[in-house]
C-alpha cells in the first residue's frame, strides 16, 4: 500500500485526525501551533482555524460542532468562528498539557495529559462526562498518553503510553464506562518507533502510527502479530483514522517536532497529511453526547 500526499505542510505536531461521515471531511490539529484544520477530500482544500490555546485533539459532537482537549481544558468549539466554551478545567499544571483524545461508545470524552518538558509519569487519562456532571481520572502515572480505540463489539478498550512501546487492552463496561483487567495486546519492536495514535477496523485489527518509526502497522490485538506495514516519508508518524465514503481510506498525520535543520532538509514531506487506500473498512468515530 502506497501513501498518497494530500496536504503538504510543515506541521510541528500534526495529530488527532477524526473523520466526519456526515460532512465527509477530516478534522486534524497541529498541537503547538494552536491550529484546528478541516480537510475537504473532494476539493483538496485544507481550512485552518487558529485557536488561543494548544489543541491536543478534537472529537465530533452528536449535535454538531467539536469537543476539544485544549491545554488543561475540555471545550466545545465552533470551527467556523473559533469560539471555545470551557466545559471543564481538568488540569492547572503549567508543565502539563492534553494530548490524544476520543469519545467512547457512551458519548463521554476521554483525554490524556502529558508533560510539556519530558517528565515521565505525570500524565493522566481522564473521562469527561457529556451530561455535565464532571470528570474522573481513569489511569494515572502516564508518560505520554496516546492512542485509544474500542473493539467493534464495544467490550474492549485499547490504550497506549507511548514510552512503554506497549498497547494495552482492558475490559470495557458499556453501561458504566469502567475499565479493568489490563493486559498487553501489542508490543512494538525495538527500532520501529513508539505506538502513537491508532484506530481500529471493522475486523477488530489495530492500525498504529509509530512515532520515530516511519510507519503505520496493522496488528492483531488478540495475538500481537503484525499483519501489514505501511512506510511513510516522515520519521514521526503521529496518528491515523479511517475515512472516505466507504471508510476504507486511512488518513495519516505526521510531525516535525524537535527536528534539526538537517532532518527538515532530509524529510521535505514531514508534517504533511497522507492517505492510503486499504483493503478493509474502518468504523465511524463515536461522538460526544451533547
Amino acid at each position: 500500500m502506497q501513501a498518497e500526499l494530500l496536504v503538504k505542510m510543515r506541521a510541528v505536531t500534526g495529530e488527532g485526525p477524526v473523520w466526519d461521515e456526515r460532512e465527509q471531511v477530516l478534522y486534524w490539529v497541529d498541537i503547538p501551533s494552536k491550529l484546528i484544520m478541516r480537510y475537504h477530500p473532494h476539493t483538496g482544500e485544507n481550512q485552518v482555524r487558529p485557536m488561543d490555546k494548544m489543541v491536543g485533539a478534537v472529537a465530533l459532537c452528536r449535535s454538531g460542532g467539536l469537543v476539544a482537549a485544549m491545554e488543561g481544558d475540555i471545550c466545545r468549539v465552533d470551527f467556523e468562528t473559533g469560539a471555545a466554551q470551557t466545559l471543564y478545567t481538568v488540569e492547572d499544571r503549567a508543565d502539563n498539557r492534553f494530548n490524544d483524545a476520543k469519545c467512547d461508545p457512551r458519548g463521554d470524552f476521554w483525554a490524556g495529559t502529558m508533560s510539556r518538558v519530558g517528565k515521565r509519569g505525570q500524565g493522566t487519562l481522564y473521562r469527561a462526562f457529556a451530561d455535565g456532571s464532571g470528570y474522573e481520572a481513569i489511569i494515572p502515572g502516564v508518560g505520554v498518553s496516546n492512542g485509544m480505540a474500542w473493539s467493534p463489539d464495544e467490550r474492549t478498550f485499547y490504550y497506549t503510553d507511548t514510552v512503554t512501546r506497549e498497547i494495552w487492552a482492558y475490559d470495557y463496561d458499556g453501561i458504566t464506562g469502567k475499565i479493568d483487567n489490563r493486559r498487553v495486546a501489542v508490543r512494538v519492536a525495538a527500532g520501529e518507533g513508539g505506538p502513537d495514535g491508532f484506530t481500529i477496523d471493522a475486523e477488530g485489527m489495530l492500525w498504529v502510527a509509530q512515532w520515530g518509526g516511519w510507519r503505520v502497522c496493522r496488528y492483531n490485538p488478540a495475538t500481537g502479530e503484525k499483519l501489514v506495514e505501511i512506510m511513510l516519508p516522515a520519521q514521526c508518524v503521529s496518528c491515523c483514522v479511517f475515512g472516505g465514503e466507504n471508510l476504507d481510506e486511512l488518513y495519516i498525520t505526521t510531525a516535525t517536532e524537535n527536528f534539526t535543520a538537517e532532518q527538515l532538509e532530509q524529510q521535505p514531506l514531514a508534517g504533511s497529511l497522507f492517505r492510503v487506500k486499504t483493503h478493509v473498512r474502518g468504523l465511524p468515530s463515536y461522538r460526544f453526547a451533547q
